[in-house]
């Protein structure tokens, strides 16, 4: 039995149209897959953003509420808002510690600065984690 050339029609189609077409799907289902994960780990980074941004809304409004109840001074550290303001510090969600928990990027940025003079007492923080990229980063509070 002699084999056919690799150009000759099997039914009408040749052996080439059909290796042309199952590798052109090949090519557009990679395509799409690759798509698909830039955008997943694009949504992914963006919902950690989203999240970051309201931690830092709520300890900034914790933060008011504990200088309320102390005569306009905020605490030394944000450890100090717990347990009488909240009940745990918000923690970032992206980065994980060797052991597989959440992190607290926020503690180690914040600055309390006391009143002096007229100049009332102020605070400042931001969050330290790294998977903000591709966003801007969250301003400080």
């Amino acid at each position: 039995m002699r084999g056919r050339p690799i150009g000759e029609q099997i039914g009408g189609v040749s052996f080439l149209k059909v290796l042309a077409a199952v590798a052109g799907l090949l090519v557009s289902g990679a395509l799409l897959l690759a798509f698909l994960a830039h955008n997943h780990a694009q949504s992914r980074a963006k919902g950690a953003f989203v999240t970051c941004k309201a931690h830092l809304t709520n300890l900034g409004t914790a933060l008011e509420m504990y200088a309320k109840d102390h005569d306009g001074s905020y605490p030394g550290t944000l450890q100090e808002l717990v347990p009488e303001v909240m009940p745990v510090l918000p923690q970032c969600i992206a980065p994980l510690d060797k052991s597989g928990h959440w992190v607290d990027t926020y503690s180690e940025s914040y600055r309390m600065i006391p009143k002096e003079g007229d100049r009332p007492a102020s605070f400042s923080f931001f969050c330290q984690g790294t998977h903000h990229e591709g966003f801007a980063p969250p301003r400080a509070c």
